[in-house]
């Protein structure tokens, strides 16, 4: 198991009158910055409905307790919220985030390269509702940033609900990173001594 390699100090909830042995799990390792930026050392994954970091640990490196190398190699803090969640599990999601009622209600609008923010503010490709960036045009030698009037026409447009956004956002996830298995004996036994320290 993960922790069993953290050390262990005595915790207190009660003003020191008793103490806990338990793991110190606020201890933080990281992949090396040089291996991580070297694509020679993964492989990319698309996870599927179900698949769980302990069955890609056990599908690719023949033991699921290296789950743990699998949510270090991509980031992932917390498995619940940062790994691909199934239809269900989704849902739920966006009915905590955005009540029972709300999950199809519209997010935003967008055509096929740009977003427009509350039907108003036309914005570049690669822009993100948490990240607009501003369209800019030449209108006669000078630049502005075109507003679409309430009034435009809006049939190119077409209604992302906020079920349909963090759908979205559940794809990218998808697409992981697996650390090569004849790595990961080293990456472990590293990961053992530095923990220790």
């Amino acid at each position: 198991m993960f922790f069993s390699k953290f050390p262990l100090f005595a915790y207190t909830l009660d003003n020191r009158n008793t103490y806990q042995i338990v793991p110190d799990i606020l201890r933080r390792i990281k992949l090396s910055d040089q291996l991580k930026n070297n694509d020679a050392f993964f492989d990319k994954y698309d996870v599927r409905d179900g698949e769980t970091p302990e069955i890609l640990a056990d599908k690719f490196y023949g033991d699921s307790n290296f789950h743990w190398i699998i949510l270090m190699a991509n980031d992932i803090i917390d498995p619940r919220f940062d790994w691909p969640m199934d239809f269900n599990m989704l849902n739920e999601y966006c009915k905590g985030k955005y009540g029972a009622s709300a999950v199809y209600h519209i997010h935003h609008y967008a055509n096929q390269s740009e977003y427009v923010i509350n039907g108003y503010r036309m914005l570049q490709p690669g822009s993100t509702f948490n990240n607009p960036i501003s369209l800019v045009v030449q209108n006669s030698g000078t630049f502005s940033s075109p507003i679409v009037s309430q009034n435009a026409p809006t049939n190119n447009l077409f209604p992302i609900t906020n079920f349909m956004y963090e759908d979205a956002l559940n794809e990218k996830r998808r697409r992981i990173s697996i650390l090569k298995p004849e790595l990961v004996s080293g990456i472990d036994s590293d990961f053992n001594k530095i923990i220790k320290e």
